[in-house]
């Protein structure tokens, strides 16, 4: 049973009388001759709804139940016999969904798919046209320093960043004195993601980063070191690396579809077998 809070809740949005005994057939609402009762719109909220809740949801549920009986009252008096039959597409969505559930559950407890680095590769390779990048990415060091932080001519010394030693000091630098900063030697980013906290009037362009790897622009707060280690322009052919979760993504769903028209096969040939299926000429 519902609780009396739930009730109380009702009462105070004027959904429920409070004059006498809650029944559960009382109406609340009524479009033609077809009436929406207590009972139908208890059972649409939760038992553990505040008060406050409760009522919101009540008078949102009304409110949508009035508007769908009205819509669906005027579809009957404007739509043909023919319209109107709509037994078939519910018995048809009916099969689809039922199917659908069954696949859905099989996949879930038997497709245990293994997909290979050489795969993503053999993938990438023949499909690799539809792999074009439609912005600049880049991997690199991007940093916002304040041109009072200490030591930043040993700063801008290691950013050549060809030994492990070097990257060790920007980074720790980087850590102790940037305003914002991006570190992404191993992972790809893209280059607007680098320098949209550089004041667009000292944004380089791509060509020029691309050109020259590192860049440094100063305002008079800050100074702003972007370094590219490797970079992509945009409608070049994305890296392999950079694309290889969408291929996985591409692959595991051919597996997926391939494992469900499988197991259809299987399940026609056992009926086969077991003579469930009779053709009639």
């Amino acid at each position: 049973m519902k609780s009396t809070k739930l009730i109380c809740c009702l009462m105070a949005i004027g959904l429920v009388s409070c004059t006498k005994p809650t029944k559960a057939d009382e109406p609340i609402a009524k479009v033609g001759e077809i009436v929406l009762t207590t009972s139908q719109l208890i059972t649409a909220i939760p038992q553990n709804a505040s008060s406050e809740d409760s009522a919101i949801i009540a008078d949102e549920f009304v409110r949508r139940w009035v508007t769908q009986q009205v819509v669906m009252q005027k579809a009957q008096l404007n739509l043909s016999e023919e319209e109107l039959d709509i037994e078939e597409a519910i018995e048809e969505y009916r099969r689809a969904l039922l199917v659908e559930r069954y696949q859905q559950k099989v996949v879930d407890q038997k497709f245990k798919p293994s997909i290979t680095d050489e795969e993503i590769a053999a993938y990438y390779n023949n499909a690799i046209d539809n792999f074009r990048l439609n912005e600049t990415i880049m991997k690199g060091v991007f940093a916002v320093i304040p041109n009072d932080a200490p030591n930043i001519k040993s700063f801008r010394k290691s950013l050549s960043l060809d030994e492990d030693e070097k990257y060790a000091k920007v980074e720790n630098y980087i850590y102790n004195f940037a305003k914002t900063s991006q570190l992404s030697l191993d992972k790809w980013t893209t280059f607007a993601a680098m320098k949209q906290f550089i004041p667009i009037e000292l944004q380089p362009t791509e060509q020029q980063l691309m050109k020259q790897k590192q860049i440094e622009v100063s305002d008079k707060e800050n100074t702003y070191f972007i370094i590219a280690t490797d970079m992509k322009l945009a409608d070049d052919y994305a890296p392999i690396d950079y694309v290889s979760d969408k291929v996985y993504s591409i692959l595991l769903n051919k597996k997926k579809i391939d494992f469900i028209k499988e197991l259809s096969a299987n399940l026609y040939n056992e009926a086969m077998h077991n003579n469930s299926i009779t053709y009639y000429k």
